[in-house]
């Protein structure tokens, strides 16, 4: 797990803990834990955005080629974006590259630390 998510976890209350525990046990995708963490830390905040919502964010006709991390991202990005008033996807996909350090993640969990205060 990347440190600054480590970080963010040591800020979670009790009933986050078990939540982060019980994906972690849970599901071997790593991808998808990180960013459940993200969600998980947003609590109640997170949007819990439907089809139509999922399907603009991405302009896509078919939620069929999204996967679940693609979904927990829309809406952790639209909740951050409707919160801060900025447009976090612009800033997440200028942060997106494609290799195994993930900045894109980082760029997510430094904005969702930023947000929680």
């Amino acid at each position: 797990m990347k440190p600054e998510l480590k970080k963010l976890i040591n800020k979670f209350n009790d009933n986050q803990i078990q939540e982060v525990e019980k994906i972690m046990k849970a599901e071997n995708d790593t991808h998808l834990i990180n960013y459940s963490i993200l969600a998980i830390a947003l609590g109640d905040d997170l949007v819990y955005g439907d089809a139509s919502m999922i399907k603009e964010f991405y302009n896509v006709d078919d939620l069929s080629v999204l996967n679940h991390v693609d979904i927990i991202i829309a809406k952790v990005i639209t909740t951050l974006s409707n919160k801060l008033n900025r447009d976090i996807k612009a800033e997440y996909e200028s942060a997106l590259v494609l290799d195994k350090s993930q900045p894109e993640l980082t760029y997510l969990t430094k904005v969702v630390e930023e947000y929680l205060g």
